[in-house]
């Protein structure tokens, strides 16, 4: 027999707990579940006793014990691989891994196209858009997809249901690329962000020099977490070797020297060794929540970290840099890619006369 019952969380959404209790020849065998919809739900606590009434299951239940769960295999996963996880791929893992999605709790054994489709819907209705929902689909269905080659047979699953359902996902308008994005910060705003961590800085000299952090982004054309992982021994004069630099073909990223402006020369000069292998011996996560508490203490809306790389290749064409020459910067591996980074508004170099040199080399030069 199957019952579902509501309850209310302490932030008034509504979970739904299925019980499913069977007795044959006078053997009981109770399983309950909770899931963020009744339709879930229900779905499984149909499955699960149609598997416990049919021959022999009841048995095979109790032998196998507490069955295994996407959450389980996501959390064996995570435990392998845990140092070489990305911090984008390692957030979404752990969002299975800790249970906080309906589809982390289904039994591993029985994931179907439905179960896919049904997470991807729960994200949307998260708020995630289509780009950021197909992201965890990706990274979650291929932890699933591998798990059996390394974590042995108890993990296998149908890999046609996932690719199924991620169809489905695709079809209904869940998922989908990424818009491209051309925000660029104004002047303006550079000028009050410099000033509002330069400030900041002051009579705090254990504090991350974020004023040094948004120059070298702009000026090194880094993404953030390249900007934390660069060392000490990959630099060469006017050459810098970024490694795991990020790459669509290959999850694991790829290691590729870049040229350094002089630019960024300056902005490392300025920082000076103050740790024996990293250039910049500060955590990605940090950074990016002082610059997002930056912006919203300042009012600057829809400014993204990743808007000052943005800003670093525009002004590298803006200066009349040849493609070939900017890609020998940025790390871009195709002309395609690095077009929806270029947002050109005029020509010449904005920052030539930079006022913030002057304030970068009072505060933050190493002696």
């Amino acid at each position: 027999m199957a019952h579902i019952e509501v309850r209310e969380k302490v932030d008034g959404s509504k979970a739904y707990k299925a019980e499913v209790v069977v007795t044959i020849d006078g053997k009981r065998c109770k399983r309950c579940a909770t899931f963020s919809s009744r339709t879930t739900a229900s779905r499984w606590a149909a499955k699960k006793e149609k598997e416990l009434r049919a021959p022999g299951g009841l048995e095979e239940e109790r032998r196998a014990g507490k069955p295994l769960t996407v959450a389980d295999a996501v959390k064996r996963y995570v435990d392998a691989h845990e140092f070489n996880l990305k911090p984008t791929k390692k957030q979404i893992l752990s969002f299975v891994k800790d249970e906080r999605c309906s589809f982390s709790k289904l039994e591993w054994r029985n994931v179907q196209p439905c179960d896919v489709r049904a997470f991807a819907e729960e994200l949307s209705k998260g708020g995630r858009d289509p780009a950021t929902v197909s992201s965890y689909l990706t990274h979650v269905c291929h932890v699933l997809s591998v798990a059996e080659i390394d974590l042995g047979k108890p993990y296998a699953i149908d890999i046609g249901a996932l690719t199924r359902g991620k169809e489905s996902a695709r079809r209904n308008g869940l998922t989908g690329k990424p818009n491209s994005r051309t925000r660029r910060p104004s002047h303006e705003e550079l000028d009050i962000l410099m000033e509002f961590f330069i400030r900041k800085s002051i009579g705090a000299p254990r504090a991350i020099p974020m004023a040094l952090i948004v120059a070298f982004a702009i000026f090194g054309v880094r993404r953030q977490s390249e900007i934390t992982g660069l060392q000490w021994i990959d630099m060469d004069d006017d050459e810098l070797l970024v490694r795991g630099m990020k790459d669509p073909r290959n999850p694991a990223g790829r290691d590729r020297m870049t040229q350094l402006t002089k630019e960024a020369k300056r902005v490392i000069e300025i920082h000076g060794k103050r740790d024996p292998r990293r250039i910049f011996p500060y955590s990605a996560g940090v950074i990016s929540r002082n610059f997002t508490n930056a912006c919203k203490a300042l009012e600057i809306q829809d400014l993204h970290f990743h808007d000052l790389r943005h800003e670093g290749v525009s002004w590298l064409r803006e200066r009349g840099w040849q493609t070939g020459h900017v890609m020998s910067v940025s790390g871009h591996s195709s002309t395609s890619t690095l077009d929806r980074y270029t947002n050109m508004k005029k020509r010449g170099d904005k920052y030539s006369d930079w006022k913030w040199w002057t304030e970068l080399e009072k505060h933050f030069r190493a002696h």
